[in-house]
């Protein structure tokens, strides 16, 4: 799924919803604290619309049957969607890497 209400503009992104097949109840942000940081390794449990805001980052999304998805993003602004039944581990590829991800479930949190 393409997201087209992305604008990018220098340092600004400007994120629109009207287009979105879904309400956004929560957004988050990860931001790497070191040269290379792993995170994932979970079932996103929520549809997700991933941006980023800095930085690269790489995703390794297993669909529900199995399939193996990569997503690289390394230009502010390039985004992915993964739906509820995603499990994704991705990697932030250098200091201060950003991402901003837009979910339809509220904050639950984990053991």
């Amino acid at each position: 799924m393409e997201f087209e209400e992305i604008h990018v503009h220098g340092e600004l992104i400007a994120v629109d919803f009207p287009k979105m097949p879904w309400t956004p109840i929560r957004a988050f942000t990860v931001t790497a604290s070191q040269d290379v940081q792993e995170r994932g390794n979970h079932i996103t449990g929520s549809n997700e619309y991933v941006i980023l805001i800095s930085g690269n980052a790489s995703f390794e999304v297993t669909l529900l049957d199995g399939t193996k998805k990569e997503v690289a993003l390394n230009t502010a602004g390039a985004s992915f969607y993964m739906d509820a039944t995603s499990y994704v581990k991705y990697t932030l590829h250098e200091k201060g890497s950003t991402i901003l991800v837009f979910s339809d479930r509220s904050y639950e949190a984990r053991d």
